[in-house]
């Protein structure tokens, strides 16, 4: 899981991770699209990793509630203020990881995890805490960086300039290499099946799966 040591750093990044602008835009608009496909205005949603709630404050518009969570305490109170600017009458943010996201008693409609299990050690047992969130022929929805797709040249900066960058408070202590096999492979073996995937070659190479529980 990701550790509380590791919630320095977001906590600290906060503020200017709200103002970046977003890197590819026209690759989140889509992925955005792909998403509001999927979801029901009557769907209760769980968003793990929701950073400052950017996302979640366009997508809970169409559904029936929208709880985010994120481990940082920092990304969490920047949510918040997000929420109620946007006046978002269905939008909850609370703080917590992967393994204390709050549970429903007949699960959610959808889960989303986006940009965040490439931060995460023990892929295994985190998508069994989501798993075990999703509702039967429910939703989970992930974007995830998968490294090891990069081409090589790619792969060597980020091995090395990761570690630099960390040095100096400017990358999280955790980031994996994820390859693509590994993810979908992981995300079966949690109890899931995959429905649709889509890969975004940029920087990064993210992966998006949508998959369903039985």
């Amino acid at each position: 899981m990701i550790t509380d040591t590791g919630s320095a750093f977001w906590d600290k990044s906060a503020e200017k991770y709200a103002q970046d602008k977003i890197a590819d835009e026209a690759a989140y608009q889509a992925t955005l699209k792909r998403i509001q496909a999927y979801l029901r205005p009557e769907d209760h949603v769980l968003e793990i990793g929701a950073g400052t709630s950017a996302t979640a404050v366009l997508l809970a518009p169409g559904v029936e509630d929208y709880l985010a969570t994120d481990y940082s305490a920092g990304m969490v109170k920047i949510g918040r203020r997000r929420a109620l600017e946007a006046g978002s009458k269905n939008l909850t943010t609370e703080q917590a990881g992967i393994e204390t996201a709050p549970e429903r008693s007949d699960g959610y409609d959808a889960v989303l995890a986006l940009n965040l299990l490439h931060l995460v050690p023990d892929l295994a047992p985190s998508l069994a805490h989501i798993s075990a969130r999703v509702a039967p022929s429910g939703l989970f929805i992930s974007k995830t960086s998968c490294l090891s797709e990069s081409a090589f040249a790619m792969r060597v900066i980020f091995r090395i300039m990761v570690p630099l960058l960390r040095l100096f408070g400017k990358a999280p202590q955790q980031v994996f290499f994820l390859s693509t096999a590994r993810l979908d492979h992981a995300i079966e073996a949690s109890g899931f099946e995959i429905v649709e995937t889509l890969q975004d070659t940029g920087i990064g190479h993210r992966r998006f799966v949508v998959a369903r529980k039985p």
